[in-house]
């Protein structure tokens, strides 16, 4: 035995020192079952149940095929690859609009700077410049005055 740990069970003396409750101490079933488990000495008592189950005793309590566990496994593991595909594809498409999108401004810019070059080939300044140019006279203003006669 080790010196340094005592223990009173290998301790004759302490065996004999030891004091039993007095039998009025004793609890007793006041139906006058002295061996149930509720009021007998010495017999534990059921556990209290408190409308809670404990999640070890959930868990343990559930039963569960293995093809089950396998047949799930392969329903996510199938859901998971057709969302990332359709994250990726999703990506992929937002670039391509994107491409459009700047491709769709770049010929509008051009667009709008034929239409001006168009709009000052054929605007009034031009066409008058171009008309002295081949020997053409500008009228002046229209001041002809129409009498209708009575």
């Amino acid at each position: 035995m080790n010196p340094y740990m005592k223990s009173s069970a290998g301790n004759p003396v302490a065996l004999k020192n030891r004091v039993a409750p007095s039998p009025s101490k004793r609890k007793t079933n006041p139906f006058g079952a002295g061996n149930s488990a509720s009021g007998s000495y010495g017999v534990p008592k059921a556990p209290k149940k408190t409308g809670q189950k404990s999640l070890r005793n959930s868990i343990s309590q559930i039963n569960i095929a293995p093809s089950k566990i396998i047949l799930w496994s392969l329903v996510l593991g199938v859901l998971g690859f057709v969302y990332i595909t359709h994250v990726f594809t999703t990506q992929q498409l937002l670039q391509e609009v994107n491409q459009v999108q700047r491709e769709f401004e770049r010929v509008q810019i051009i667009h709008e700077d034929r239409s001006l070059t168009h709009d000052r080939l054929t605007g009034p300044a031009e066409v008058f410049t171009r008309a002295r140019a081949l020997g053409y006279q500008d009228s002046g203003p229209a001041n002809h005055v129409i009498i209708i006669g009575d």
